[in-house]
């Protein structure tokens, strides 16, 4: 009994885990002044989404990532400083004034990135 339990959880999480994978959008970014003069791989960070929490990724440390999400009508709804750890995700959740197309900028030490996604209440 105790062991049909324990699987019933396992199999439960895996599909929460699945569910929010599959939930996250991608969020499509100009990287055109992140990796400029590179002539090795890419190393922008990952941005995608899932409604007002926001999911980035990097292959390499970044300390001090400056993030700011500002709406449509020119409203920033979030600006902070962030560390993302090397191979790791870091999220946040962020107020959505409204239904809207976002706009998400950041910055590390002279690099800078941006991506638009909407999101609808």
């Amino acid at each position: 009994m105790t062991i049909k339990i324990l699987c019933l959880i396992l199999v439960s999480v895996f599909q929460i885990g699945s569910v929010n994978e599959e939930t996250q959008k991608q969020i499509n970014t100009n990287i055109s002044r992140w990796d400029k003069n590179k002539r090795s791989l890419s190393t922008h960070p990952i941005l995608s989404h899932s409604n007002s929490t926001i999911f980035i990724y990097s292959n390499y440390l970044l300390e001090n990532l400056d993030v700011t999400i500002t709406d449509s009508a020119g409203q920033i709804v979030y600006m902070d400083g962030l560390r993302v750890e090397a191979g790791n995700t870091v999220s946040f959740n962020f107020n959505p004034s409204m239904e809207s197309e976002y706009l998400i900028e950041v910055w590390h030490e002279g690099k800078y990135l941006y991506g638009w996604f909407g999101l609808e209440l």
